[in-house]
């Protein structure tokens, strides 16, 4: 009996010996200091682009292209990285703000402006001059058109600059005459009453030959001298001419067609008188008539 106690004392003995044994050779060959932990790490980090094992959080950037905002999470370096591999298209007279180079930070702004050309081809008309030359046969005060004027007709093309589809600048490109303008010629009458200078007298006559009473002799009588004073060549800045100072509307109205005729002047006044129209047609001198 005293053996058998003293073989389990053995026993017991080897049994806590051995798991002591199994519980330092497990330690001794797994376990690993903070640097070994951290070697094996950084050691077994691939070394391809794709799939590198990120460390550091991403940036964030906010891009607006065009008129459309878009936020992103992103670990490129620059601003060429970042359009590149999210796929901006963009051209090279694009505008990119801040440049391709600049570094990318936390929570960086970048615009892209698109910029866009366009051709707009229009017709346009060229206005054409008027020029005046003078001419004796006219009577004084005429006008007549010699020449009709017409107007040229010029292609230009224009190239419309876009921003963001918003037209910011137009300017010309091309511009070709397809035809030249044509002047219009305008002639001026310079010709004046070969009967200028005659005296009262001689047109008094006139007038008491056409008239039928006094009042019609000495009231154009009286109007002849406060328009004229008797001359048949008067021209008020080309607007009242001749003997009792009509313009040409008026006379041609009451039956004149020379209005550097006297006699004619008389006849078609005699005509106003008896159709009432003294004080509408002479204002001024039809108070001081007889």
């Amino acid at each position: 009996m005293k053996y058998f106690f003293s073989f389990l004392e053995r026993k017991s003995f080897l049994k806590t010996f051995f798991i002591c044994l199994t519980s330092l050779i497990f330690l001794t060959g797994f376990a690993y200091s903070d640097e070994d932990r951290n070697s094996w790490n950084l050691e077994s980090i691939p070394e391809e682009e794709n799939n590198i094992i990120r460390i550091f959080p991403p940036k964030r950037v906010t891009v607006i292209y065009a008129d459309e905002k878009i936020d992103l999470l992103t670990y490129e370096e620059n601003v060429r990285e970042v359009l590149q591999n999210h796929n901006f298209s963009y051209a090279d007279y694009d505008i990119i703000l801040p440049s391709l180079d600049y570094e990318i930070k936390d929570k960086s702004l970048i615009r892209i402006v698109l910029i866009e050309k366009e051709l707009i081809t229009t017709r346009e008309e060229i206005p054409f001059k008027t020029t005046r030359t003078q001419d004796s046969s006219l009577d004084y005060g005429i006008e007549k058109v010699i020449q009709s004027g017409l107007m040229g007709i010029k292609e230009i093309t224009y190239e419309g600059i876009y921003e963001n589809n918003e037209l910011i600048e137009k300017r010309i490109y091309r511009e070709e005459v397809l035809r030249e303008p044509i002047d219009k010629v305008i002639a001026l009458g310079t010709k004046t009453s070969a009967m200028g200078g005659r005296n009262c007298p001689h047109w008094f006559e006139i007038v008491d030959r056409a008239t039928e009473d006094e009042w019609e002799r000495e009231t154009l009588k009286s109007l002849i001298r406060c328009e004229s004073h008797c001359n048949d060549a008067k021209n008020n800045i080309n607007r009242y001419l001749g003997l009792l100072q009509f313009n040409r509307n008026t006379f041609e109205h009451y039956g004149g067609k020379d209005i550097w005729d006297g006699e004619q002047q008389i006849l078609s006044a005699l005509n106003i008188l008896r159709a009432g129209g003294l004080s509408h047609h002479w204002p001024a001198c039809s108070q001081n008539t007889y």
